[in-house]
């Protein structure tokens, strides 16, 4: 296991609230950043739902990558933190 001292989140300021507003999403992610690729930070039943694929379909049609952490839960431990960290070390 990978022992860290701190680390660094950065929580956009943008808020789209409202019918329709996923599908504003890769416009608002292309003003903050001009990242190609995303992290999507869930827990499995977001998965089985089918939230996640719909958000992957929308940002995939706007040229824009992205990978699933699935293995979450609400508030998670620095054990799980340090999972999605490595999971997204290997992306």
């Amino acid at each position: 296991m990978i022992k860290r001292e701190n680390v660094r989140i950065c929580v956009p300021r943008y808020m789209q609230i409202g019918k329709g507003s996923l599908n504003e999403l890769p416009e608002i992610l292309k003003i903050l950043n001009p990242i190609k690729s995303y992290l999507i930070v869930t827990d499995k039943q977001m998965v089985e739902f089918g939230y996640v694929k719909k958000l992957q379909d929308i940002l995939s049609k706007a040229g824009l990558k992205s990978n699933v952490f699935d293995d979450t839960v609400p508030d998670p431990t620095d054990e799980i933190v340090l999972k999605g960290i490595n999971f997204f070390r290997k992306m």
